[in-house]
């Protein structure tokens, strides 16, 4: 790193695990597709969180901060 990063932000934050019944994961597709699409959705809050920390933050140029 070489002293070139000069701040890093954490959030953290604590989501409930949704208890995932094997047998039904993978003998149901209604009951999998519904728990990748939950999983899928955290991701992308996830993602987007990132992306507005680094935009606020000056890591990524937006189309108003192009020159």
């Amino acid at each position: 790193m070489h002293g070139k990063i000069k701040k890093i932000v954490m959030r953290i934050e604590v989501l409930p695990v949704l208890e995932v019944d094997n047998l039904r994961y993978f003998s149901e597709p209604k009951y999998r597709v519904d728990f990748q699409r939950w999983l899928n959705q955290a991701w992308e809050e996830k993602d987007e969180q990132i992306h507005q920390l680094m935009i606020k933050h000056g890591a990524v140029k937006t189309d108003s901060s192009k020159g």
